[in-house]
C-alpha cells in the first residue's frame, strides 16, 4: 500500500510547489506593474498616443495596473499580498485557510480600506484615477448619503478591525488581559499619581518662596525707610540746636556791646569781604583798599527787642527763620579761609560802623573750622561764584562700607571681618627638637631640604573688593545671606557665608560657574564648613604660595606623632600643617589627572617616611612600571627587593608580601599578641630581661612594610586578577601585622580602582579630574573637578566622610637626590630575591641545582652548530626521549644560553651560548 501511495504523493507535492511558485511570480509581476503604473500609458479607459507601454511588464502590466488602480485604488497594493501568502503557503505544502475564512477577511479589507480612501475625494495620478477606486467611491458616496462622512469613517473603520480579527486571530480581551497591558496601565496610573503629587509639592513650595521672599523685601523696605527718617530726624534736631545755640550767644555778645559806652577808633587795615558785608549797606565804602570808619556815640541802653538786633544784624530782606540752617560763625569762618593768599597773617578783630551808630565785631578765624551743611540761597549763590566749591571731606579708611553702594550689600558685609593665621606659632614650630639618630644610623638632617620663600600676604582692600564682587553676584541670583568672615590661605581664600533663613543650601553650590565669571577664577568650591552655619566658598588667590617639604617636616604636628609611617601631606585651606598617620588608615589611595602633583605628592610621602624612619623600623617594596618616578630612590638600604619594573614581577612581589602577611600572622598567633606594636613591645621588655649571654634567643622587632605602586592600571592590564587578589587580601588583612599598601593611579576608571579594592581603602586622595564621574570613582562625592591643579588636592581621612581640602607639599628631584645620598652613605641594601622569583623561578632554582645531563655538553655544540634549538633536533641527533630532550632545553634556557619558547618555532640562541662553547674549546685545549 506505501509502495502505491509514494508516486501520488511525490506528483502532488511537486505540483503544489509548481503551483505556488508560479503566485509567486504573479503576485511580484502585479507589485511592479502596479509600482510602474503610467496614466498615459494604453490601457482599459486610456488613448494614447504612445505606441509601446512603459510599464516594466510591458502592455500586460500597464492593462493590469490600471484595470487594478479604477477598481480599488490605492487598495490594489494588498492583492500582492494576497496572492504572495497564499503562494508561499502552496509552494511549503501548508493548508489554504484563507480559501475559507480569510480570503473573506482580506476581501472585507480590501473594500474598507478602498472606502477610507475614497473620503478625501483626492485624485490620484494626474486625475485619472481616484484614490480609492470605483468600489470606493460607489460606497463611500452610499454611505455618507445615510451617515455622513464621520459615520462613514465610523462604519468603514469598524470593518477594517473585524477583517483584522478574522486574518490574524486578533483578540482585544487577550490584549487587554496580557501582563504587558497591565504593566503600561499601572505605570501610567503612578505616572500620574507621581507628577500631580510633585506638582503640588512644588507649587506649594514656590508660593511659600515666594511669600517668604516678598515678607523679607517689605521687612527691608520698611527698615531701611525707618533707619533713613530716623537718620534725617537727628541730623534736622542737631543742625536746629547747633543754630540756637549759635544764635543766642552772638545775640548776647551784640547787646552786650550796644550797652557799653564806648568811642570808635579809627583801624586802617586791608578789605577782605566777609558774609555780613551784603546786609550793612557799606559796598560802597569798601571800594578803597583801606576804608576808615568815624567813630560815633552810643547810647548805655539800646532798648531793642532780640527781633530788632537780628533784623540789624541780617538786614529787612534775609528771613528769620534762615537762622536755623545757618549761622553768622560759619559764614564769617567759610570767607576767611578764602581769603586771598597776599595776606595769610591772622586777622585782628575789626570794628564796622553803619549810619545807626551800632558796631559789630568780626570774629578771628581760628576759632571755626568748616561750613555749615547749607548755606541761605544768597550766600550759596554768593561762594559758589566768587569762592569755588566748598571743601571735601577727606576719605575713610578701607572698610566694606567704602565698597558697598547698595544697602542690602551693605547689610551683608557689616558683619565680615578678616582672619589671618597667627604668625608666632610659625616661630615656635621651627624650635621643636627630634631625634636624628637610631643606634648606628642617623637620620638626614633637615637642612638638606629647601627652605621657604618668603610669605607675601594679600591686601586687605583685594580682600574686601572680592568680598563686595561676591555679595553682588549673591544679590543678583537671589541668593540672600552675610559674609561673617574672611580666611585668606597660602593658595585659596575662604569666604565663610551664612545664608539667611529660607535659602537652600543646594542655591549656594549652583553659583559656582556664575561666581567664577564675576571673580575671574579658573575655580570655586563651595562646602559645608564643619561645626559651623556657615558655608565655605574657597576662591583661587591671585598670587599662590608654594608649600615646601621643609615646613611640614618641622613642624610640631609631624613630630608629635610618634608613628614612623608619618606622612607629611602640606597645608589646609587656611594655611594649617596637615600630617597624617600611615598605620592609622591603613592604607592610601592616590588618584588624579596627569600633571595635577600626585607623582609629587608620592615623593613627598617617602621622603617624609625616609626622614622620620630608619631602615631597621620601616622596609619598602616600590612597583614602578613606568620606569620614570621611583627611580631616584634605587638603593637605599630601606629597599627589600630592587625596584620593581615588569608588571608580572609586581604580581610576584604582592604574592609574596601576601605569604609574608600569613606567615607574620602564624608568628603573632604563637606569642599571644593582637598586633605589630605589642609584638614589639614584647620583643623589647625580653632584650632587656634575656642576658646577653643567650643572644641567639633575642627574637627581634618586626619592621613596617610599606609596598608603593606608583601606577596601578598598567598592573591591572597584564594581570588584573592576580593584582586585585593580592591588593584585596593585604588591605582587608595587613594592618595588624603592619603591611601598609600606597597605590597611586591616572586613570580613575572602575576597571582599575574597583569596587573590592575601593572598598578596602577607606583613606583616599584626589588631586584635580576631568569629570564629575572620576571625582565619583575615587571620592564616592563630587568635587575632584574644581580643584586647581599643581598639589591642590581633596583628601578623605580615615573614619569620616568629610573631605580636607590640602595643598600638596612640594619637594625637588634635588632634594630628593640629597636625601638619598646621605640615606646611601651609611647603610647599603640587603635585597630577597625570593620577593620577585614566580613559581616557575622557584622550580627552575631547585632544578638548577642537581646534575647536569652528561649529554648537556655535546647538545651545546649542536644548537650552536644548527643556530637553533628545538627538541626534535636533539631528539634526532642525541637518539634520545622528548622528555631529556625538553630538561636540556629548559637547562640551557636558565643558563642563559637560549631564549623562552615561542610557540612551535625554535628557540633563539643567544651569543652566551657562543662565548662558553669558546671557553669550553680553550679548557680542552690546555
Amino acid at each position: 500500500m506505501y509502495t502505491l501511495d509514494k508516486p501520488e504523493k511525490i506528483y502532488n507535492s511537486r505540483l503544489s510547489e509548481v503551483f505556488g511558485f508560479l503566485l509567486l511570480a504573479l503576485s511580484f509581476a502585479t507589485l511592479l506593474s502596479l509600482l510602474s503604473y503610467d496614466p498615459l500609458d494604453p490601457a482599459w479607459n486610456v488613448a494614447s498616443a504612445r505606441a509601446k507601454a512603459i510599464n516594466w511588464i510591458g502592455s500586460l502590466g500597464a492593462w493590469l495596473s490600471d484595470g487594478l488602480f479604477q477598481i480599488f485604488g490605492l487598495s490594489a497594493f494588498f492583492i500582492p499580498l494576497l496572492l504572495t501568502s497564499i503562494g508561499w503557503r502552496t509552494l511549503r505544502k501548508q493548508e489554504l485557510n484563507l480559501l475559507q475564512r480569510r480570503f473573506l477577511g482580506l476581501i472585507m479589507m480590501l473594500i474598507a480600506l478602498a472606502g477610507l480612501f475614497s473620503i478625501p475625494q483626492m485624485p490620484l495620478y494626474k486625475e485619472n484615477v481616484r484614490l480609492g477606486g470605483v468600489v470606493g467611491y460607489l460606497l463611500a458616496n452610499l454611505l455618507e448619503l445615510w451617515l455622513n462622512k464621520t459615520g462613514t469613517m465610523l462604519i468603514l473603520g469598524v470593518f477594517l478591525t473585524l477583517s483584522v480579527m478574522v486574518i490574524t486571530e486578533f483578540s482585544f480581551n487577550a490584549l487587554l488581559d496580557s501582563t504587558t497591558t497591565r504593566s503600561l496601565v499601572d505605570l501610567i496610573v503612578a505616572a500620574e499619581l507621581g507628577i500631580r503629587r510633585q506638582w503640588t509639592e512644588s507649587k506649594k513650595i514656590f508660593l511659600d518662596w515666594l511669600n517668604a521672599r516678598r515678607a523679607e523685601k517689605e521687612a527691608a523696605r520698611k527698615a531701611t525707610r525707618q533707619e533713613a527718617a530716623r537718620k534725617a530726624q537727628e541730623a534736622k534736631e542737631a543742625a536746629m540746636r547747633e543754630a540756637e545755640v549759635l544764635r543766642q550767644q552772638q545775640i548776647a555778645k551784640i547787646e552786650k556791646k550796644i550797652e557799653e559806652p564806648s568811642t570808635a577808633t579809627p583801624i586802617q587795615k586791608s578789605y577782605q569781604p566777609t558774609a555780613i558785608t551784603e546786609q550793612i549797606d557799606i559796598e560802597q565804602q569798601l571800594s578803597n583798599q583801606t576804608p576808615v570808619i568815624a567813630p560815633a556815640p552810643v547810647s548805655s541802653r539800646s532798648g531793642r527787642s532780640p527781633e530788632q538786633l537780628e533784623k540789624i544784624i541780617y538786614g529787612e530782606k534775609q528771613k528769620p527763620q534762615q537762622l536755623n540752617r545757618f549761622s553768622i560763625t560759619g559764614a564769617v569762618a567759610a570767607v576767611q579761609q578764602r581769603a586771598p593768599e597776599q595776606a595769610p597773617d591772622p586777622v585782628p578783630p575789626v570794628r564796622f560802623e553803619r549810619a545807626n551808630r551800632e558796631t559789630i565785631e568780626e570774629l578771628p578765624v581760628s576759632t571755626y573750622q568748616q561750613l555749615p551743611e547749607e548755606l541761605p540761597k544768597p550766600l550759596a549763590r554768593r561762594f559758589d561764584t566768587q569762592l569755588g566749591q566748598r571743601q571735601k571731606v577727606a576719605s575713610k579708611p578701607a572698610t566694606p562700607n567704602n565698597y558697598a553702594t547698595d544697602p542690602e550689600i551693605d547689610n551683608m558685609l557689616q558683619s565680615a571681618s578678616i582672619e589671618r593665621p597667627p604668625q608666632e606659632q610659625e616661630e615656635e614650630v621651627r624650635a621643636v627638637k627630634r631625634p636624628t639618630s637610631f643606634s648606628d644610623f642617623v637620620l638626614p638632617p633637615l637642612e638638606l631640604l629647601n627652605e621657604p620663600s618668603v610669605k607675601q600676604e594679600q591686601d586687605d582692600e583685594e580682600l574686601w573688593e572680592r568680598a563686595k564682587l561676591l555679595a553682588e553676584k549673591c544679590k543678583e541670583f537671589s541668593v540672600t545671606g552675610k559674609i561673617q568672615e574672611i580666611s585668606p590661605g597660602p593658595v585659596v581664600t575662604t569666604f565663610q557665608f551664612k545664608p539667611d533663613p529660607g535659602v537652600k543650601y543646594s542655591r549656594v553650590t549652583s553659583l559656582v560657574d556664575d561666581l567664577c565669571l564675576a571673580l575671574k577664577a579658573e575655580s570655586i568650591r563651595i562646602d559645608r564648613i564643619p561645626g559651623k552655619s556657615t558655608v565655605g566658598i574657597e576662591v583661587p588667590n591671585v598670587n599662590r604660595e608654594i608649600i615646601y617639604l621643609r615646613e611640614i617636616v618641622e613642624s610640631d604636628k609631624f613630630h608629635g606623632i610618634s608613628s614612623p609611617l608619618t606622612l607629611a601631606l602640606g597645608k589646609t585651606i587656611d594655611g594649617k600643617t596637615h600630617v597624617a598617620d600611615l598605620a592609622k588608615m591603613p592604607h592610601l589611595l592616590i588618584a588624579g589627572a596627569t600633571g595635577t602633583g600626585k607623582s609629587v605628592c608620592l615623593n613627598s610621602v617617602i621622603v617624609s617616611i625616609l626622614c622620620k624612619a630608619s631602615p631597621d623600623e620601616v622596609k619598602m617594596i616600590m612597583v614602578d612600571p613606568k620606569r620614570l618616578e621611583l627611580g631616584l630612590y634605587e638603593g637605599i638600604p630601606h629597599l627589600l627587593t630592587p625596584i620593581v619594573l615588569e608588571p608580572k614581577r609586581a604580581s610576584n612581589a604582592l604574592k609574596w608580601a601576601v605569604g609574608e602577611m600569613e606567615n607574620r600572622y602564624k608568628m603573632l598567633a604563637g606569642h599571644g599578641v593582637r598586633n605589630i606594636d605589642q609584638y614589639n613591645q614584647m620583643v623589647r621588655m625580653k632584650q632587656e630581661e634575656i642576658p646577653a649571654l643567650h643572644p641567639d634567643n633575642i627574637p627581634l622587632p618586626l619592621p613596617y612594610i610599606v609596598i608603593i605602586i606608583d601606577e596601578l592600571a598598567d598592573l591591572m592590564m597584564v594581570a588584573s586578577k592576580d593584582v586585585e587578589t593580592s591588593i584585596t587580601r593585604l588591605a582587608q588583612m595587613a594592618r595588624a601585622v603592619g603591611i601598609h599598601l600606597i597605590i597611586a593611579t591616572q586613570r580613575p576608571s572602575v576597571d582599575v580602582i574597583t569596587g573590592l579594592i575601593k572598598a578596602n581603602f577607606p583613606s583616599r586622595i584626589s588631586f584635580r579630574v576631568s569629570s564629575k564621574v572620576d571625582s565619583r570613582t575615587i571620592l564616592d562625592t563630587n568635587g575632584a573637578e574644581t580643584l586647581l591643579g599643581q598639589g591642590d588636592m581633596l583628601f578623605l581621612p580615615p573614619g569620616t566622610s568629610r573631605l580636607v581640602r590640602v595643598h600638596g607639599a612640594y619637594v625637588g628631584e634635588a632634594e630628593i637626590g640629597k636625601i638619598v645620598e646621605h640615606i646611601k652613605s651609611q647603610q647599603k641594601p640587603c635585597y630577597d630575591e625570593s620577593i620577585q622569583a614566580s613559581d616557575e623561578d622557584t622550580d627552575s632554582k631547585e632544578a638548577g641545582n642537581a646534575v647536569k645531563d652528561e649529554l648537556y655538553e655535546e647538545a651545546l655544540r649542536i644548537v650552536c652548530q644548527m643556530g637553533r634549538a628545538s627538541t626534535s633536533v636533539l631528539q634526532r641527533r642525541l637518539r634520545i626521549g622528548y622528555g631529556r630532550a625538553a630538561a636540556i632545553l629548559d637547562m640551557m634556557e636558565r643558563e642563559g644560553f637560549v631564549g623562552p619558547p615561542d610557540g612551535s618555532k625554535p628557540r633563539v640562541v643567544k651569543q652566551e651560548a657562543y662565548n662558553f662553547l669558546e671557553r669550553l674549546n680553550q679548557m680542552h685545549d690546555e
